[in-house]
């Protein structure tokens, strides 16, 4: 055991080396420090850059509520209409399918062009119950003077136009369509109409009918009608 009651003399060239080593570490320690502190600012910098895209995002979606002009207009036949919105979009899609079920029922049934006739006809029969088909087909076929095969034939055509499909209750939609009648080039004649009809869905329509009637969509009763000036 050492019994030197008094410290050992160090060499001045270590105590030298010593404090060489001390300040290295020092300036080491600091320049760690500053690289640590310039990836915070730049990560702050780009975090303040993400929330003011943010800020910005969630501003412009202000307003949520905003009043929407709804433009009413005059059709040449004097009735008023106004222009269908979003908010007349159906809720699901089964109504959606009923809906456009309906439309071209409407369409095919008020239309009329002789080169599509056959395949029209025979898309309403079978979408048509037994009552509204011979209704229909009554309407349609000769001798009836008032069938467009009579008063439009081969010489034009009727174009149907929708307006819009409203639900009147359980089973019932209304249709308002704008219908073209134009005959040898002339002028087209254009009214205004509106369609009540009755539905049910058919679980078990056959396949082969499911390929024109997706939604298996059958008529049970029809009414139309030209709509009144105003």
């Amino acid at each position: 055991m050492n019994d030197v009651p008094f410290a050992t003399p160090v060499n001045r060239a270590k105590l030298e080396q010593h404090y060489a080593e001390v300040e290295a570490f020092q300036q080491t320690r600091l320049r760690s420090i500053a690289r640590i502190n310039k990836f915070l600012l730049v990560g702050l910098g780009v975090s303040l850059v993400a929330n003011l895209g943010l800020a910005w995002t969630v501003a412009s979606l202000f307003p949520l509520e905003k009043l929407v002009p709804l433009p009413m207009v005059i059709r040449s036949d004097g009735t008023i209409d106004t222009q269908p919105s979003m908010s007349h979009l159906p809720a699901t899609t089964d109504a959606a399918v009923i809906e456009a079920a309906v439309w071209e029922y409407v369409r095919l049934r008020e239309g009329y062009a002789y080169p599509t006739a056959r395949y029209n006809y025979d898309v309403v029969s079978m979408m048509s119950s037994d009552r509204v088909r011979g209704s229909y087909q009554t309407w349609f076929n000769y001798p009836n003077p008032a069938s467009p095969q009579v008063t439009v034939g081969k010489k034009g055509q009727i174009d149907i136009e929708r307006i819009s499909v409203s639900n009147l209750g359980s089973h019932v939609l209304q249709v308002r369509f704008r219908k073209s009648i134009t005959i040898d080039g002339s002028r087209p004649q254009v009214t205004t109409w509106t369609a009540t009809l009755q539905y049910q869905q058919i679980a078990d329509l056959p396949a082969s009918a499911r390929i024109t009637n997706p939604g298996g969509i059958l008529i049970t009763s029809y009414q139309s009608s030209e709509d009144s000036a105003q």
